[in-house]
């Protein structure tokens, strides 16, 4: 297998991979959920989970701190020992490649067949993506990580102009009353968008530090990229309540593509909800192209092959059939995201990474111990032998 260290990318691209992949498919999918549960507050529920997911991000920072040059599959071979963290890493990968980029393909042919072109086969949408996707990958993350420097100034730019176009449409009084049922529903709709928005993040530990020549920036990198992303999409669910108010934003399957279609600046700009569609599928790439990336290298580490590359396209494969699949129906979709998705990322993107520091720490601490009481053996041994002499 290639040399990890021998990729590399720079902590500008770190942070703007970790911005894309943070908003990914939450850009029409969180504003709809977070709302559902906590009403007009959604946007609070946001900062909220915004906050809790950077408290996560330090736990993941503090394991690229302790293991530099190693990425995620390698750190749990490192504390688990060979055959458990192998183990570990294979459900890890399978379980991923099931919940992560296969539903996020489908909700892009879905998206198309449903908003723009519903005569056009799913199958064609979900194939066309994956081409673009496969060839991504297996040119390797640096190739991906310059891709995003290119595409950030754009992005950058359709979103500031989105959300000025849409600002005349706005009504206070949509958001109000604030905290009208205190915090109760707040937490909910903020384990929500910790699930769908964060804690997917330990994904990109299968680069992070180990890719980045400066491993202080890395980790700096990192926050600051899930922050703005994090912040771009409360600022969308903000505006969507603000505009349709709470009850539609919460019935609505893509409220911020609904949201675009609602620009209307003097009876000539309008309908350019094609912004929308641009933005969505630009960061939608990044996200799935990370989650394959993750699903092949993992792969890769686990039954210790040469190179990544030979698996991605079977992989891509596989996930256009997947995507056909994943979900039989809305109602399925719907409690799959809502009940199972946050336990399955509160389990392999907190608990996992927390066992690992708590093993790191425990393992440290006998291995100090046992070299303390190695050090007492000889100073004894030394102290007898002086006395004899």
């Amino acid at each position: 297998m290639k040399k990890y260290r021998e990729v590399n990318i720079s902590p500008r691209q770190l942070t703007t991979l970790t911005m894309f992949f943070t908003i990914g498919s939450g850009i029409l999918i969180i504003p709809s959920a977070v709302t559902m549960a906590a009403k007009q507050d959604a946007w609070i529920a946001c900062l909220v989970g915004l906050f809790l997911g950077v408290a996560v991000l330090c736990l993941y920072n503090l394991l690229t701190k302790f293991y530099p040059q190693l990425n995620m599959i390698l750190m749990m071979e490192t504390l688990f020992g060979k055959w458990l963290g192998k183990t570990i890493a294979l459900l890890v990968v399978i379980t991923l490649f099931l919940t992560g980029p296969s539903p996020a393909l489908y909700f892009t042919s879905n998206f198309v067949t449903t908003q723009i072109m519903p005569e056009t086969p799913t199958q064609a949408i979900n194939i066309l993506f994956t081409v673009v996707i496969v060839m991504g990958v297996h040119l390797g993350i640096e190739t991906i990580a310059r891709s995003s420097e290119l595409l950030i100034l754009p992005f950058i730019l359709l979103f500031f102009s989105f959300a000025i176009l849409i600002l005349n449409q706005t009504q206070t009084e949509n958001i109000l009353p604030l905290m009208e049922n205190g915090m109760k529903p707040i937490w909910p709709a903020a384990s929500g968008f910790l699930s769908g928005v964060v804690l997917p993040h330990f994904c990109l530990l299968i680069f992070h530090s180990a890719a980045v020549n400066d491993a202080k920036k890395a980790r700096r990198a990192l926050l600051i990229g899930t922050i703005i992303g994090g912040l771009a999409i409360t600022l969308i669910v903000a505006l969507g309540i603000l505009v349709f108010g709470p009850d539609i934003i919460a019935n609505s399957m893509y409220p911020s593509y609904l949201l675009a279609q609602k620009i209307n600046i003097g009876s000539f700009l309008q309908r350019i909800e094609v912004i929308m569609g641009i933005m969505w599928y630009t960061t939608l790439f990044f996200r799935i192209a990370i989650y394959m990336y993750f699903i092949a290298l993992g792969l890769t580490c686990i039954f210790n092959l040469r190179d990544y590359r030979p698996l991605v396209l079977p992989l891509g494969m596989i996930l256009v059939a997947m995507a056909e699949i994943i979900y039989p129906n809305i109602t399925y979709q719907q409690k799959w995201d809502g009940e199972t998705w946050p336990a399955f990322m509160l389990l392999w993107g907190f608990l996992l990474p927390v066992i690992m520091l708590l093993t790191h720490f425990i393992r440290k601490l006998f291995a100090n111990r046992n070299s303390n009481n190695n050090n007492n053996t000889n100073n004894t041994n030394n102290t007898n032998s002086n006395e004899t002499q």
